[in-house]
This record gives structure tokens, sequence and C-alpha cells, in this order.
């Protein structure tokens, strides 16, 4: 009997083990290892903490709170191996003051080897003061993007069972302070779904803030539309000018032309021309104001804006255009 045989397997064993280490990951550790946070009732407060991997292997997890008015971001995550990644921690104290004993707590995914168990916990103190300034926010809410008398669908939720529904632009005054979620419903025009993307806008409002923002709707389809202008009355050398403004740009060409364009809401300026033969102040206008157009995907408009001599400011008239081009709207 061969007596290396023994020490054979017990070298073998011990490299194995020193190769691969232990199928147990170890487990992964919050830093610092507990937090106590202060703040008023209402209000949100916000702070990071640091989330470690020890490990020799990448760590998929998700962070769970032990309170719905604690929230951590990212909620979902993947710790790289002997990494770390820090966490955005959102506190919104509830309007009962006092001292609250929460957590957060990190859920392993399971792996090929180990199951899913909870990793790491955080022991939060928080301490929500009574608050003189509680109702100090404000919030504005404007909208772009939608044909001119389609109104927004839009709702703002948010804490002391804040829930607001209105249709155009608002200011929102006197609002608790704390985390607030602005949701932008889906609409329809002619057939045409308008989106705002997000549909869901996670906003926080801290005492004494007054928040603006812009919900932009847009088209699903986005096919391209085919926008032919030709000026009528002008004298041969003369020519016009446009300015168009879109949701995304402002530019300015020379008429005639055609352009293609994005579908949605456009501004047409249509400046003076001015003749260098006639009078100082003298020149060409078109009986149009700036016109608001409302573009539908794939669709062709001809407009043929009428020109006329003037030499002050003459009453505007409205622009005419084919009867086969409905898409022109009242400013």
């Amino acid at each position: 009997m061969d007596s290396r045989a023994p020490l054979l397997v017990l070298c073998f064993t011990i490299s194995l083990v020193m190769a691969c280490g232990s199928s147990e990951d170890p487990p992964l550790s919050f830093y610092p290892g507990t937090l106590h946070l202060e703040e008023d009732a209402g209000a949100t407060g916000r702070f990071y903490v640091a989330l470690d991997n020890p490990g020799r292997r990448a760590a998929p997890a998700r962070v769970e709170t032990s309170a719905p008015w604690i929230v951590a971001t990212p909620p979902s995550l993947t710790l790289d191996a002997e990494g770390r990644q820090t966490l955005e921690v959102f506190v919104t104290c509830p309007l009962q003051t006092g001292s609250f004993r929460e957590e957060l707590v990190v859920i392993r995914d399971a792996q090929d080897d180990t199951p899913e168990r909870v990793d790491a916990r955080l022991p939060l103190s928080i301490y929500c003061h009574p608050s003189p300034a509680f109702g100090a926010a404000a919030a504005t809410v404007t909208v772009q993007g939608l044909p001119p008398n389609v109104p927004a669908d839009l709702r703002l939720a948010g804490p002391a069972d804040t829930e607001i529904t209105f249709q155009d632009a608002q200011t929102f005054e006197n609002l608790p302070p704390g985390r607030y979620f602005l949701t932008a419903a889906p609409l329809t025009f002619q057939g045409y779904e308008l989106v705002a993307e997000p549909e869901v806008i996670p906003l926080t409002l801290y005492d004494g803030d007054h928040l603006h923002h812009e919900v932009t709707y847009g088209l699903v389809d986005t096919r391209r539309t085919q926008v032919e202008i030709i000026p009528e009355g002008l004298p041969d050398g003369l020519h016009a000018q446009i300015r168009i403004t879109t949701v995304d740009e402002t530019f300015e060409a020379s008429l005639p032309a055609a352009f293609e364009l994005s579908p949605g809401p456009i501004e047409l300026a249509f400046p003076m021309v001015l003749d260098p033969d006639d009078e100082p102040g003298s020149g060409y206008r078109t009986l149009s104001a700036p016109r608001s157009l409302f573009l539908l995907p794939g669709d062709h408009l001809p407009l043929s804006p009428l020109y006329r001599h003037a030499t002050r400011r003459v009453p505007e008239e409205p622009l005419p255009i084919s009867a086969s081009s409905p898409k022109l709207l009242d400013p």
C-alpha cells in the first residue's frame, strides 16, 4: 500500500480550499453601522450610507425599509466583488412627532449555491421635531407638448394624504414638505396617443422650497410631417422669412420652402418684408399673426400666407389656408 496517498489527498484538499475559498459568501455590511437623524415633522431629510461587499464575487441584492416613509435608492443593485456602493436614503418624518426606531434591510438574492438571505441591517434612530414651518413648501407645474384646448391628466400625491388632480399649469402653495409623486396619464388626440416621459416623476419638497417642474407630452407615433409654405402677394425680388419654433428648437428660413418637422406643437412667425426701394418703415406684412399649429404624424400641410403693402401696423387677420388643411389652430 502506498503510504503517500493520504498525504496527497490532504494536500489536494488544502489547495482546493485555498484556491476556491469557502462556499459561504461573507455578509454585506453598512458604513456607518448606525445612523441618527433629526428632522421637522412632515419634512424630508436626506442622507447617504455606504454598502460594502467583502466577498470575492458580485452580490446581487435589494434594499427594503421598515416604514413606507423611508425610501432607499437604488432599491436593487449588484455590488462588485470587494466593492462599495453609496445608497441615498430619504426620510419623510410623519406628522406625529417623537422618536422612531427603524431600519434598512439588505436581502441578498439567491445564487447558484446559496439561497436568498437577509445579509445586512442598518439601525435608524429618527427624531421628528414639531415643525413651526410646516406647510411652507410650494410647487409650480407647467405643461407643454399638447394641442390647444386639450387638457392634461395630472395628479400630485404626497405627505399628509395630499392628493391633487389638475389639467393645466398650476402653482400649489402651503404644501407639506416631503416626498411627492407627480403622475401624467396618457392622452388621446384624434386617434393618436400622447404620453409624458416618465409617466411618474418623484419630487422632493423641503421647507421653504418653491419647486418648478415641466411635464412634456409627446406623440407615440413619431412619423415626420411635411409642411410646405408658399407666400403670395409679394413683388418679384422680395423674399419672405419665417421663424419656426418647435418643442426642441427655433430656426429661421427663407420662403418659399418645404420642411420636414417632428409631429407636435409649433409656432410660426412671419417678419415684415422690407422693400429697399420704398419709403422707410414701409414693407409687406402677412395677414396672419404668429400662429399655433399642431402637426399630426405623417401629414402634409400646405400653407399660403398672403402679404400686403403696409406703412404702419395693421390689424392682423387669420392666415388663409387650404380647406384640406384643418390643423391650423387658434393662438
